[in-house]
């Protein structure tokens, strides 16, 4: 079997332009001074008087699985008030500025993502 040496050489420099990607990644998150915080179950505050989690679509801090899209095409609160089985992925909060100041306000990176029973 032949190995043609350009087509390495052509993934190499595609390794190459991917880790270089990745490293300034790594150094861009490295250096900021933002805090970052990952939200749990009660942050949500999705729990009810009857202290199970219900979903409300619309949060600022949740959004349904792309599992539910069927559902809510024809409504979009059709799933409001259903209990929460899953979260599927937290929410990812940022506090404070690139410069490390300002620590009260947030930015929210991710939402939570979550699926009803």
């Amino acid at each position: 079997m032949d190995i043609d040496p350009t087509s390495s050489d052509s993934r190499l420099k595609q390794l190459i332009v991917i880790g270089t990607k990745a490293a300034r990644l790594s150094y861009r998150l490295w250096t900021q001074k933002t805090r970052l915080s990952i939200l749990d179950t009660k942050d949500l505050h999705l729990e009810r008087e009857d202290g199970i989690l219900r979903f409300q679509n619309g949060g600022e801090l949740v959004k349904h699985h792309p599992y539910h899209n069927v559902e809510l095409s024809a409504d979009e609160h059709a799933l409001d008030g259903r209990q929460v089985v899953l979260v599927t992925h937290p929410a990812i909060v940022a506090y404070g500025d690139a410069s490390g100041e300002q620590y009260e306000e947030y930015k929210i990176w991710k939402k939570a993502e979550v699926w009803m029973g």
